[in-house]
């Protein structure tokens, strides 16, 4: 009996992640960016069941710019993919990029620049959660990167970013190709320190910065999509 009972249950488990990933994975194909000027955890949660991309008004609380990670950690080499980086030498270049780093966040216990805009999106069922921080300066250009969580949010703690948005409808239009070709699929979005930008699962997207920019990734997922969208990043 007990063992029916189990099996029962991981069918039931079962049905339920099947049904849950294939509503993640549809898409709406008349989506535009829905702007938020009050940031509201009720507001957020209803607007999430249209699949549009959010523009939050999200005014910035404290300062932090490279200047004042440097003043505040002299000396601090960055552990990016194993090389080893001097934040001072590299403001002293005219260019770098430095990419969804993890250990920056750490080292530096940034933790509350992002725990308040991750408790908008939370519900019982988000896990997986994690943010990384990316730093600019002077002209770059990511490659067409794909949303493969159930959340995503960009934003700039300095600077600010030219944001594309391309609705999956355009997948077989836009994959492989330059990401300077493909410019008239996407929705331009211009994103700054007092705005959050959340894209939706399956979604793609790249973006354009110049000068100094610190840039915050928030991810996470669900107990139900965690594994299924992990195996699909491999």
């Amino acid at each position: 009996m007990i063992s029916f009972i189990i099996k029962l249950l991981i069918l039931i488990y079962l049905f339920i992640t099947i049904r849950h990933i294939y509503t993640m994975l549809q898409y709406n194909p008349n989506s535009s960016v829905q702007k938020i000027a009050i940031p509201n955890k009720d507001k957020i949660q209803e607007e999430l069941k249209y699949k549009n991309p959010l523009l939050i008004t999200y005014p910035k609380l404290d300062d932090i710019s490279m200047d004042i990670l440097n003043k505040t950690m002299p000396g601090y080499i960055i552990n990016d993919n194993d090389a080893l980086l001097s934040l001072d030498h590299l403001l002293n270049s005219d260019s770098f990029s430095v990419y969804k780093n993890k250990n920056i966040i750490n080292d530096f216990q940034l933790e509350s620049q992002y725990s308040k805009i991750q408790e908008l999106f939370y519900s019982y069922l988000t896990c997986n959660m994690n943010s990384y921080i990316s730093l600019y300066k002077g002209e770059h250009t990511t490659n067409l990167l794909k949303n493969y969580n159930e959340t995503t949010l960009l934003q700039p703690k300095q600077g600010s970013i030219t944001v594309y948005l391309f609705n999956p409808k355009h997948e077989s239009d836009i994959r492989g190709m330059d990401v300077t070709t493909i410019k008239k699929w996407g929705i331009k979005q211009e994103l700054d320190v007092d705005s959050i930008l959340y894209i939706p699962p399956e979604w793609y997207y790249f973006y354009e910065c110049k000068k100094e920019v610190i840039l915050f990734h928030v991810e996470s997922d669900t107990y139900l999509s965690v594994i299924y969208n992990y195996l699909r990043k491999k």
